[in-house]
């Protein structure tokens, strides 16, 4: 299945320069644009139609939470703690290193609008709902308080 898209690369890496060559291979060069790393890159994210975070690990997740605090929705391979952080309602999970999974869930977001802005706005409101500082730095202390309080007396 083909559809028009534009492939945005926003940072930079050991494979760049091979990506760059294989898109010029597959001659779909002309819709890849490869912007390097921009401490910046919010304005990017707020036009993105989606986020494509193929990590084959990733411990938390921070560069999908920055894209679903713009209401973008995530695609990502289930690695780390990205299921954690990534739900059905805000983006889609794949298998680990499924490339076709990873580029159909992509596709799916850009060709279906009206999922794709649910999906958005879903991922918008997690981020604000479990995912600012002050309710996380509560839950931390409240998980500290109940860790310590079944803790036997002598390992506190």
């Amino acid at each position: 299945r083909h559809t028009r898209a534009r492939l945005m690369l926003i940072g930079d890496g050991p494979d760049r320069q091979r990506l760059m060559q294989r898109a010029r291979e597959l001659d779909v060069h002309r819709s890849v644009c490869a912007v390097g790393t921009h401490a910046e890159f919010v304005d990017y994210l707020r036009h993105a139609d989606a986020f494509v975070l193929p990590s084959e690990s990733e411990s938390f997740g921070v560069a999908a939470l920055e894209a679903m605090s713009c209401g973008v929705p995530v695609v990502a391979y289930g690695v780390g703690g990205l299921p954690e952080v990534i739900t059905p309602e805000v983006g889609r999970l794949v298998a680990p290193f499924d490339v076709d999974a990873l580029a159909a869930a992509a596709l799916e977001m850009i060709s279906d609008e009206g999922r794709r802005e649910t999906l958005g706005t879903n991922a918008r409101a997690r981020v604000l709902t479990l995912f600012r500082r002050e309710g996380a730095i509560d839950r931390y202390e409240e998980h500290y308080r109940r860790v310590r309080a079944a803790a036997p007396r002598e390992a506190v």
